[in-house]
């Protein structure tokens, strides 16, 4: 209820990622939700749990920081910073015989 959603910026295997607003302050995330039963399905537990602890203990202006985390009981829910652009993957794809 923090957080109002304004548009779905991708979706991925376990989940998708959301462009939000934090209600309190008005500053704008990407809001990463992924599904709990997926993740277990697929034995990927260790995985998301490795994600989420890098993130936790990183602080850098150059990296995507994460914010805020929190479950339902259906999904893990990561808030990060948003960074206008689209996917890194996807620019450097497209940019690779210039970098």
């Amino acid at each position: 209820d923090d957080f109002e959603i304004l548009t779905l910026l991708g979706k991925g295997a376990f989940g998708k990622v959301m462009l939000v607003r934090y209600k309190k302050d008005r500053q704008v995330f990407a809001m990463k939700t992924v599904e709990k039963a997926q993740i277990i399905d697929s034995n990927e537990v260790d995985h998301i749990l490795s994600e989420k602890k890098v993130l936790s203990e990183i602080n850098n202006p150059f990296l995507v920081n994460m914010h805020y985390t929190f479950q339902t009981p259906t999904h893990l829910v990561f808030i990060l910073d948003y960074c206008a652009g689209g996917e890194l993957f996807n620019y450097l794809q497209k940019h690779e015989n210039n970098v």
